[in-house]
């Protein structure tokens, strides 16, 4: 009577599923746990093993060298490495007599080991202890000694006990939701899963407004909650994904410049309208094809892609673009790589300038560079020549000069032709620079010496260096100036036995500079100094100075004739 009950509860349909289902469930479950878990056992007393011949093998490659010259210390710093191993349980280094050279446990060092193999290669066994490994040691191929090595079986042993522990609490699981399956089974299951597969069909087939209906507080009714959770998350991603693609695409069309985004593989994977206009060729045409084939030199864009992704950006890289019509459109090719969510390169995004007007302005300015450098070389062809004539001309008339008039003639006509020779050098000086601002010193040093060089006795020339620079039209006013300077000089202060000039350029401030010049003859005249008396030669550096240069002049003596002029620069230039 104790077992009536069996019957009675294995009539029901509902009972006998669940019994079933579980018992089946528990059964497959149980084997398949306990098959697992001897499975993996061997899987992983293998995995070790091979994991501990690895090790070894790397030291044996790691210490064939120490080995062969038998650094102690070398060896015994490569067994020391190995202590960080996980479940190591020794480490040593062997010659091929069995002597112990290197060892984790410093106090087995000059051991020997009596079970070395026989066998060449080593060997790999599973003891009791754990693993047990012995590799050998090749220099040059010949053996220079063993790799001796253990590893513990207690994390294999571990990680088999928390599998099998998981695998029992699966099974409890699995045989609990069985059990509940199979009691609901005949009333709900069938029909709500296949309303639910409905929802998912409509879903995958493109709708996006459809969700599952109400099917009860169950879990299969929680299911379609979560599902239809799942779907309005999914719309509200899917509306803001297509909103961010069209302000990107809206950005992309937006730059009048041809963009690219490239693949490793050198084919486009999109483009801008604009690519379109230049290339000629439609979107759905250029997308997939190999991007080096748009452009004149193809090797040379291949190259260009492929610097990009190697740098991760090239900037400034020339290519022409060859429309689809034949028409070519010199670019500079700017790319940088961009990268996915995990961070890693997804492709190349790619910029193409055009740079036609840069080039048809660039040759203009070449154009006009050369057609300035002719009109240079015309003006300074005319200007030498005039120049040449006038001093021919003073040269024919000196050699004509009637015998009275010579003397008060002659001084007159040297003076006018050492002013020419003055311009003559200055205009030659501004020729070569390309009527650009010269140096100070250096126009003084040529001007000067230039004067001085027909002086009886050529005085000393001391000028000290400036970086100052002067226009060329002030140049010509002060190397008329510096000629002045240089004859009057010769004229009066080479009386002595060792005449010098001595010639400062300092700069006062902003536009200004101080130019003294000072020579170590007789000095000026009382009269010169107080302005009651002066010749054409000093009014005409005075006319200079304050008119041309913007400045003034002073005369003073100091042990010899001092002249100070203070400018006031056109255009300040520093080298």
């Amino acid at each position: 009577m104790k077992l009536d009950w069996i019957p009675l509860l294995f009539n029901r349909l509902k009972t006998r599923l669940m019994v079933g289902i579980v018992g089946v469930l528990a059964l497959l479950i149980g084997l398949f746990v306990y098959d697992f878990t001897r499975r993996n056992t061997r899987v992983l007393h293998n995995q070790h093993l091979e994991h501990a011949g690895t090790i070894g093998a790397t030291l044996a490659v790691s210490a064939a060298g120490w080995l062969s010259a038998r650094d102690l210390a070398g060896m015994q710093e490569l067994v020391d490495v190995e202590k960080r191993q996980a479940d190591l349980l020794y480490a040593m280094l062997i010659d091929p007599s069995g002597k112990v050279l290197a060892h984790t446990d410093r106090s087995r060092i000059g051991q020997y080991v009596q079970d070395l193999p026989d066998d060449p290669a080593g060997f790999g066994r599973l003891t009791s202890d754990g693993v047990d490994v012995c590799s050998p040691v090749r220099l040059a191929g010949r053996n220079v000694g063993w790799v001796r090595l253990g590893l513990s079986l207690q994390s294999v042993n571990d990680a088999v006990a928390e599998e099998t522990r998981h695998g029992l609490i699966y099974a409890l699981v699995a045989i609990c939701v069985g059990a509940l399956i199979a009691g609901m089974m005949a009333q709900l299951l069938t029909r709500q899963i296949d309303s639910l597969r409905n929802v998912l069909a409509s879903v995958r087939a493109g709708a996006q407004n459809v969700r599952a209906p109400e099917l009860g507080r169950d879990e299969v009714g929680l299911l379609g909650k979560d599902l239809n959770a799942m779907l309005d998350v999914l719309a509200t991603r899917d509306a803001t994904i297509r909103d961010a693609s069209a302000y990107a695409r809206r950005l992309l069309e937006a730059s009048l410049d041809p963009l690219f985004t490239i693949s490793r593989e050198g084919l486009i994977t999109d483009v801008n309208s604009a690519t379109e206009h230049a290339l000629g060729w439609p979107r759905y045409r250029l997308i997939g094809s190999a991007f080096a084939d748009y452009f004149t030199d193809p090797e040379a864009a291949r190259r260009g892609y492929q610097e990009a992704y190697a740098r991760e950006w090239v900037l400034d890289y020339p290519l022409t673009i060859r429309h689809k019509g034949g028409a070519l459109v010199p670019v500079n090719f700017h790319a940088s790589v961009y990268h996915n969510a995990a961070g890693a390169v997804s492709g190349l995004f790619a910029a193409a300038r055009d740079m036609s007007e840069h080039h048809r302005l660039l040759a203009q300015a070449q154009a006009d560079a050369q057609t300035r450098a002719h009109l240079l070389r015309e003006v300074n062809h005319r200007v030498t020549n005039n120049l040449a004539s006038l001093l021919g001309l003073i040269s024919h008339e000196q050699e004509h000069l009637a015998e009275d008039r010579r003397a008060a003639a002659s001084p007159v006509l040297d003076r006018l032709t050492q002013r020419l020779r003055g311009l003559m050098f200055v205009h030659r000086m501004l020729y070569d620079a390309q009527w650009s601002p010269v140096r100070i010193d250096q126009l003084a040093r040529g001007v000067i010496g230039a004067a001085m060089s027909a002086a009886p006795v050529v005085p000393a020339l001391d000028i000290s260096p400036s970086a100052e620079r002067i226009s060329p039209r002030q140049a010509s006013a002060l190397a008329m100036v510096f000629n002045e300077l240089a004859t009057n000089t010769v004229k009066y202060g080479c009386t002595r036995t060792s005449p010098a000039v001595h010639c400062t350029i300092e700069t006062i401030s902003g536009d200004t500079v101080c130019i003294a010049y000072t020579d170590n003859g007789a000095g000026f005249a009382p009269e010169v100094l107080a302005g009651q008396r002066g010749n054409v030669g000093l009014k005409l550096m005075r006319l200079l100075v304050e008119q041309s240069l913007r400045g003034n002049l002073l005369l003073l003596n100091d042990r010899g004739a001092r002249v100070e002029m203070t400018l006031r620069l056109e255009e300040r230039h520093r080298t």
